[in-house]
Order: structure tokens, then C-alpha cells, then sequence
């Protein structure tokens, strides 16, 4: 592959980290425009998948509970991606990544064979929600590689609804600033809307996707793209400060960083010192907003140091995956609803067996979203999954779940390394 790639466009060249491999023949007998496929030239299978599949991603900001979500993605996408399977594995199916995620999958759902309170029902509930996390994977590698430009397309639109869901929810913050008994005005953690629950795990979507805004910021050409990226990654940030999360202002750091010093890129300093004015601008105005992000310091720790003792009784092969989750800390005389650490959660339930299989497919991903970084000059992907691994040490705990945050942070920027891997050794789609 040459260092040097041919640059692809939304509405201005957009060097999102991709490589431009043969098209699917179009079904309308027309070519495909060069830097965009319209969506007339996919045919009907493919273009209800990628219809499907765009309103999936959308409704993380706009379908109001996640239990709405889930049933979207279980009678719409889910059968739409089965019916294109005979597309989608030729596609995806030689691709060691994949194999190495059903392979950590396939275990951890073996771990109840030892653990304790085995029961059927959630053992099935876990089952289904592999399948629905492995077709997810599939179908968004498939749709990566082999539809680039408009597969860039979406995620270019995602990134500005995520910005607007932000401003909206902005807005209605301010509107309710007080109305909170006992706590001062504009000191409130901000709530998202959609189908995230948490300030924290608002913080993480919606910090993704303004690491894409500015990727897209720094690198489209085009003056007016790159204020409205600009704006929509200033209204995400903001967002991000606002819902107090430490995890997520660690993350966006982690992921500003990737991004851009890896590769000595000289705005990102200003992106960094822009983000530091913002949270400095936050303090000097409501200083009763530093002693609200600092809630619980120490709480971490002390679950970490608990599920930590659990763990050293069943080191090799953990307690299954069906323990009991809750995180009973006596110190406190609270009982924590997980361990808010996915990595000391994968030790609990698959021992250092599970760990290891999921250090295997997160470090091959890293890697090869590196190289690519290094090849390309476009650290996107790389800058993305450690976005989300950050988010995953000090937060979250299982990773099959249903359509939640972990499908954005994580499975998501895994699924486009797959794509971007397979593209690379030049394979083609179906």
C-alpha cells in the first residue's frame, strides 16, 4: 500500500482514514461519482442495510429509551443484515479480527459452565445480544469497505446530528438551571437526549463524535465544512465539560492527543488549549462546579480494590458471566451497580483467559490502526479506540449489551479498523 493516499470527499476531499478499493458494480448500470456513492447506485438489499443501519446510529440521539432502540435494531437491522449475510461474510470472513472477537465472545459465554447460579434466562439474554454485537461488527465493516465515500458520508452526518442533539440538549439545560432543590444553578450535570441514561456515558458518545468534528476541522478543505465542523466540535466539547465526567474529559484528551500529536500536527495545541480555556472559563465563572465534578474521588478505587479481591479467588478462568455484577463496597456501606472497569470486569467473570483473549483482538486493532495512521498521516481510527478504551478503564463493565454507549466507543471503531484492514490488503466486496 503507498504511503500516499488518494484523498475522498463528502462535499469537500474528506481524509477520512480510508482507502479507495473497487466498487460492487452499480446496480443501476451508471458509475458511481467519484468521492461519492450515491445511495441509487447501491441496490435494494444494500440500500435497505445502509438505510437501516444509518437510522440505528442516528437514533442513539434521537429515539427517545433505549428499549426503543433495541427493538429497532432486533425486527429492522438485524434481519436486513441477515438477509445480506451472504454478502456481508465473504466479505468480513477472512478477517483474523473478527475470528479473534468470536473466539473472546465464544469463551466468556463458556465461563458459566464454572461459575455459579447458572441460570437459563440470562444466559440466553447474553447469547442473543453476541449474535446481535457480532452482526453488528460484520455489517459495519462490510458497509466501510465496501461503500467508502458513502459510508463516510453517514458518518459525517452523524457527527453533525450528534452536535445538534448536544446544542438542543444545551438548551435545555439552561431552561432547567435551579429547578433542582438544593443545588445551585448552572451546576446541575448535563443529561443528553436520546438513549443514553448517564451524564458519564453521555459524555463518551457524544465525545466521539466531536473527536470526528475535529479530525474533520483539521484536515477538510473548504471554508465553509470547516467552520461548520468547527462549531459542531465546540458544541460537543462544551457538552462534554458540562456533563462533569473525568472519564470523558480524560478521553477526549487521550483522543485529541492521538489524533493529532502523534502526528506532530501543530493545531492541536490550540484544539488542547481551547479545551483548557473552556473548562478554565467553566471554573472561574461557577466555581461550585469544580466541587461537583469532584464527587466520589476516591470511589473508584475503592471498587476497583473490591472487585479486585473477588477476582484473586478465581484468577485463571474467572467466576463466569453470569456473577453478580453489583459491587458491594464496605468501607462506604454502598452497594455500586458495576465495576467501572471493563478490564477488571472481563477478569471477574473470564479470569486472565478472558483477559488475554481481549487484549489480543484490542492490541491487533491498535496496531493496525497505527500503521495506518503512520502510512496515511490520519490517526482517526487510532485516536477513536483509545477514546474508547480510556472511557473503558474507568467506567462501563460488560461488553455485550444491548445498543448502548459500549456500540458506539467501542464495537464501532473496531468494526471500522476490520473494514480499513481489509481494504488494505486489497481485498474487494462481493
Amino acid at each position: 500500500m503507498s504511503a500516499t493516499m488518494p484523498s475522498r470527499s463528502w462535499i469537500a476531499p474528506l481524509p477520512w482514514p480510508s482507502e479507495e478499493p473497487p466498487h460492487s458494480p452499480p446496480a443501476m448500470g451508471m458509475p458511481l461519482p467519484r468521492g461519492l456513492a450515491p445511495l441509487e447506485a447501491l441496490d435494494r438489499k444494500d440500500r435497505l442495510l445502509f438505510l437501516a443501519y444509518a437510522f440505528l446510529l442516528l437514533g442513539f440521539f434521537y429515539i427517545p429509551n433505549t428499549v426503543d432502540l433495541y427493538k429497532y435494531y432486533s425486527i429492522v437491522v438485524l434481519p436486513l443484515a441477515l438477509w445480506t449475510m451472504p454478502r456481508i461474510y465473504p466479505a468480513t470472513g477472512a478477517e483474523p479480527l473478527l475470528w479473534m472477537i468470536v473466539a473472546y465472545l465464544v469463551y466468556m459465554l463458556a465461563t458459566p459452565a464454572w461459575g455459579e447460579d447458572f441460570s437459563i434466562a440470562p444466559y440466553l439474554n447474553y447469547a442473543r445480544l453476541a449474535v446481535y454485537v457480532v452482526t453488528f461488527v460484520m455489517t459495519t465493516a462490510y458497509l466501510n469497505k465496501s461503500f467508502p465515500a458513502l459510508f463516510d458520508g453517514l458518518m459525517r452526518l452523524v457527527a453533525l446530528a450528534a452536535a445538534v442533539a448536544a446544542l438542543i440538549s444545551i438548551g435545555l439545560w439552561v431552561r432547567d438551571a435551579g429547578s433542582i432543590p438544593g443545588v445551585a444553578p448552572y451546576t446541575e450535570r448535563i443529561l443528553g437526549i436520546g438513549v443514553l441514561e448517564h451524564p458519564n456515558t453521555c459524555a463518551f458518545v457524544y465525545g466521539f463524535f466531536g473527536l470526528v468534528n475535529l479530525h474533520l476541522l483539521l484536515k477538510m478543505k473548504g471554508t465553509r465544512a470547516r467552520w461548520l465542523h468547527g462549531l459542531a466540535a465546540l458544541a460537543l466539547l462544551a457538552f462534554v465539560v458540562l456533563t462533569q465526567s473525568r472519564g470523558g474529559l480524560l478521553a477526549t484528551t487521550a483522543g485529541i492527543t492521538a489524533l493529532f500529536v502523534i502526528n506532530h500536527t501543530r493545531q492541536t495545541f490550540l484544539v488542547l488549549f481551547g479545551l483548557a480555556e473552556s473548562v478554565a472559563i467553566t471554573l472561574l465563572y461557577q466555581p461550585d462546579f469544580l466541587g461537583a465534578s469532584s464527587r466520589g474521588t476516591s470511589s473508584r478505587l475503592l471498587i476497583w480494590e473490591t472487585v479486585w479481591e473477588n477476582i484473586r479467588h478465581a484468577l485463571w478462568f474467572g467466576h463466569g458471566y453470569l456473577t453478580e455484577e453489583s459491587v458491594y463496597v464496605p468501607v462506604q456501606d454502598i452497594t455500586h451497580a458495576f465495576a467501572h472497569d471493563v478490564f477488571l470486569g472481563t477478569l471477574r467473570d473470564g479470569g486472565l483467559v478472558g483477559l488475554a483473549l481481549l487484549l489480543m483482538f484490542v492490541g491487533l486493532a491498535l496496531w493496525r490502526s497505527l500503521t495506518h495512521g503512520r502510512q496515511t498521516g490520519n490517526f482517526l481510527y487510532f485516536s477513536l479506540l483509545v477514546f474508547g478504551l480510556v472511557c473503558m478503564t474507568f467506567d462501563l463493565d460488560r461488553l455485550l449489551t444491548r445498543p448502548r454507549e459500549l456500540w458506539i466507543i467501542f464495537w464501532l471503531p473496531l468494526a471500522l479498523t476490520m473494514g480499513l484492514s481489509a481494504r488494505t490488503r486489497g481485498t474487494t466486496g462481493p
